[in-house]
């Protein structure tokens, strides 16, 4: 079993050594796995984006409170974020998003356990996906923006949620990599729940 959390290093919800274990997990995924160009040291990738108060999503087990499974890390383009700053190329000549009601979510990782995670419908990116649904609704977002792989692109269809290529994949490091918008809205919560958050939450409190 896995809990979701999700918060900024100054909300102090997520423990050092749950961060610790994240940047461990970014390392092990990007770094190792997919080959990618990555800052790390010490086993730990971060970047300077991670100097900008991300927020954060978060899988752990609920036997190891301090072991990352899963994480993403979500910033607004109204300021630097990855693929206006790090893969332009994938915008494919369009003009990058800067608008406070779309987000980018970035550093999509899930431990080597959950491996059909990474491209199957596993229980750790479906709940990852929901709350930070969830979440970034709460907090006037429209859309999100992610870099990724087109592995990760059929999860996300496999889902319902509609989804939006910039331009086609090109390869980086040893993925075939897209940049796509995700809208957040009433039909990606019909696809994730069945039913609006607000119907979800009446029927839970009904129950």
């Amino acid at each position: 079993m896995h809990e979701i959390i999700i918060g900024r290093p100054s909300w102090r919800n997520i423990s050092a050594p749950l961060l610790d274990s994240m940047y461990a997990l970014r390392h092990a995924m990007f770094s190792d796995r997919l080959q990618w160009k990555v800052e790390s040291q010490n086993g730990r990738e971060k970047d300077w984006f991670d100097r900008l108060e991300p927020t954060y999503v978060v899988a752990r087990s609920t036997v190891n409170s301090t072991t990352a499974s899963g994480s993403w890390r979500l910033l607004p383009t109204t300021g630097p974020y990855m693929l206006k700053d790090v893969f332009p190329e994938l915008l494919h000549g369009q003009a990058a998003p800067q608008d406070p009601r779309i987000w980018e979510a970035s550093r999509f990782a899930v431990a080597r356990d959950d491996d059909a995670a990474a491209f199957g419908l596993n229980e750790t990116p479906i709940a990852m996906i929901r709350e930070m649904l969830r979440f970034v609704r709460r907090n006037g977002v429209d859309e999100i923006v992610t870099v990724t792989s087109v592995g990760v692109e059929r999860l996300i269809r496999n889902l319902g949620l509609k989804t939006q290529r910039f331009g086609p994949a090109l390869q980086i490091g040893n993925v075939r990599t897209v940049a796509l918008r995700v809208p957040m809205d009433d039909a990606a919560e019909w696809a994730l729940w069945g039913c609006l958050e607000a119907d979800l939450a009446q029927q839970q409190a009904a129950a």
